[in-house]
C-alpha cells in the first residue's frame, strides 16, 4: 500500500530556504548543483534547523568521504533517478520517523 504525500516543489536555494524558515518539512529531496547553490549546503542547513527532518540528496555522484565528515544527508541518489526509486527511498525514510505528511523538493 503506497502513502500519499503533500509535495511541495521550489526551483531555486533561495526558495527552498524561505520555506524551511516558514514551515517544518518531514523530509527534504534537493538536487546537488542548482543555480544559485549547493544542495548539500542547503541540507546542511536543514539539518541545523531540524535535526529529525529526513534528507535526501540527488547528484550526479557521490563523494563518500565527504559524507563521512559532513553528513548533510542521509539518503543518495544517483542520477538518473526515476520516480519510482525516489518515491520508494522517501517511503523508506517515512517509515523511520513520524511522518506529518509534507515532502520538499527542488526541480
Amino acid at each position: 500500500m503506497s502513502r500519499v504525500f503533500d509535495v511541495e516543489i521550489v526551483d531555486t536555494i533561495a526558495k527552498a530556504n524561505e520555506r524551511v524558515n516558514e514551515a517544518r518539512f518531514d523530509t527534504v529531496v534537493v538536487e546537488d548543483k542548482l543555480p544559485d547553490g549547493s544542495g548539500r549546503s542547503f541540507l546542511s542547513t536543514v539539518r541545523t534547523l531540524d535535526s529529525n527532518c529526513r534528507r535526501v540528496l540527488i547528484a550526479e555522484a557521490d563523494v563518500p568521504t565527504e559524507r563521512e565528515v559532513n553528513p548533510s544527508y542521509e539518503q543518495f541518489l544517483q542520477k538518473p533517478v526515476n520516480v519510482y526509486t525516489l518515491m520508494a527511498h522517501v517511503e523508506r525514510l517515512t517509515r523511520r520517523s513520524d511522518y506529518q505528511g509534507t515532502i520538499q523538493g527542488t526541480a
